[in-house]
């Protein structure tokens, strides 16, 4: 009896260990992992070895892997280590970071989900919402990938990718490309809009006859704006802004025309009368100051170093019907440190270019004073460190034409203005023996409304503007005094 046993057992072994083997899965590490994602994800690497740690220098300038993470190529990945570098290569991450709590708990339902660390969640949720991992009774959050299912995990993060970031075989950014280009084929286009802004000015160290407009000055202040503009491509755009204002003391209504040619905008509003004030905005200090400033005219044309950085943070919505046109529907998020690095990068740019052709021409005309150059470049500097824009748009591109017919838009900005006194007192003249160094100048808007577009190739009406309608800056700050 115990031989027949013997012989059992081992026909049983005999069976079984083959099927144990087949059914064995190699674990993976967590260089071989980012290899596989990133070449799934299609980012470019440049490597002549068979080594994953070129792509892991990737992964970390891609920021799907942070440097303090200190990462082991070597080592095993676990589950959900590498559900959060799936989502950071084939996910929004903007969308990451705004879910909620709320949001959270109701994706995560797993039994063990008080063993996945907080830091995870997020990527977690955000792949079970968006159908990039499955939903299961348990998550394992610790288990060891295997090839098999680091395979079904990028076969699940490309479909769920193709069905959230593309429409028509493009990602979001590149139709916002396509959509901006298409507006700048034609030969003129009409938009009109309104925005509803607040105010709140903070300004301090005026001298003492002045305090009574400091304390006019520091009063919050609404405002509604009416927009119509009209535009001819490459760059030229007349704006009539209507301001209706009522805050606490001050209660009116006024109208700026701004005519745009190139890097010439003439401005004419209640202070030039009749007169139109002509400024080049081919300076640095010019484009910043525009750049930075809340004016809306200037979201009629959106430029295309704007449109260059911020495709990179498109993301599609849901499709809407408005009437019976069809629109796909494109957000863009951009938080505060993120417009930083724009401006950052859009003003050292603007900086340089304005300083060498300016180098050249006092070079010319024996007067360069390299030290007032460097102070005007440290105040512009400083400006941009201390602004800050959070904005959130959504962009309406009709399906028929793929042209955006409409944008809201939602702003947060904030800025100190220290840096501009600094410019004044150091390129101005009259102002050599006046210290200025007392007065803080701040200001929080925030901004919402919609601009629509339309009446393409239509006929445009621009000023005829005359030299002796041109009244000159300083002539318009000899008025005010």
């Amino acid at each position: 009896m115990r031989k027949k046993v013997i012989i059992i057992l081992a026909m049983i072994m005999i069976i079984i260990i083959p099927v144990i083997s087949f059914g064995q899965s190699t674990e993976i590490t967590k260089g071989q992992f980012i290899k596989k994602v990133l070449e799934a994800a299609k980012v470019e690497v440049i490597t002549t070895k068979s080594s994953f740690q070129p792509f892991i220098e990737a992964a970390y300038k891609e920021g799907i892997i942070t440097e303090d993470e200190k990462l082991d190529g070597n080592e095993v990945i676990t589950k959900e280590e590498a559900v959060v570098i799936l989502v950071k290569a084939f996910g929004k991450r903007s969308m990451v970071n705004n879910m909620s709590q709320e949001a959270i708990d109701k994706q995560i339902s797993f039994s063990d989900r008080y063993s996945i660390k907080s830091s995870s969640k997020p990527y977690i949720a955000y792949a079970l919402k968006n159908s990039m991992i499955r939903s299961e009774r348990a998550f394992y959050p610790l288990k060891s990938l295997t090839e098999e299912m680091c395979e079904a995990m990028i076969i699940d993060a490309k479909k769920a990718r193709k069905n959230l970031f593309y429409r028509e075989g493009l990602l979001a950014g590149e139709m916002l490309e396509l959509a901006h280009s298409n507006l700048k084929k034609l030969k003129t286009y009409r938009t009109h809009g309104n925005f509803k802004m607040h105010t709140k000015m903070n300004v301090q160290g005026l001298p003492d006859e002045e305090k009574l407009n400091e304390q006019l000055i520091n009063q919050d202040r609404y405002m509604d704006i009416n927009i119509k503009a009209q535009v001819e491509n490459p760059n030229r755009s007349y704006v009539l802004k209507v301001n209706k204002s009522d805050g606490a003391e001050i209660d009116f209504e006024n109208e700026i025309e701004v005519f745009t040619d190139k890097y010439t905008v003439y401005q004419r509003f209640s202070l030039s009368g009749e007169k139109w004030i002509k400024r080049d905005m081919s300076s640095a200090a010019s484009q910043l100051q525009y750049l930075e400033s809340s004016n809306p005219q200037g979201m009629s044309m959106i430029s295309k170093s704007q449109i260059e950085f911020f495709k990179n943070y498109a993301f599609y919505g849901e499709d809407e019907k408005i009437g019976n046109k069809e629109y796909y529907i494109l957000h863009i998020n951009i938080d505060k440190d993120t417009y930083k690095k724009f401006i950052r990068e859009y003003s050292q740019n603007i900086v340089n270019k304005a300083f060498e052709k300016g180098a050249e021409m006092r070079h010319l005309n024996g007067d360069y004073d390299i030290e007032l150059e460097e102070k005007v470049k440290q105040a512009i500097e400083s400006m941009t460190e201390k602004m800050s824009v959070e904005t959130k748009n959504k962009f309406y591109i009709n399906k028929d034409n793929m042209k955006y017919e409409k944008i809201w838009m939602s702003q947060k900005l904030y800025v100190n203005m220290d840096g501009l006194i600094e410019i004044i007192e150091a390129m101005t003249e009259e102002n050599k023996n006046l210290d200025l160094s007392s007065i803080s100048i701040e200001a929080v808007t925030n901004m919402q409304g919609e601009l629509n577009y339309g009446e393409y190739n239509r006929e445009v009406n621009f000023p005829q503007i005359k030299p002796e309608d041109v009244l000159e800056i300083k002539d318009v700050i000899r008025r005010q005094n």
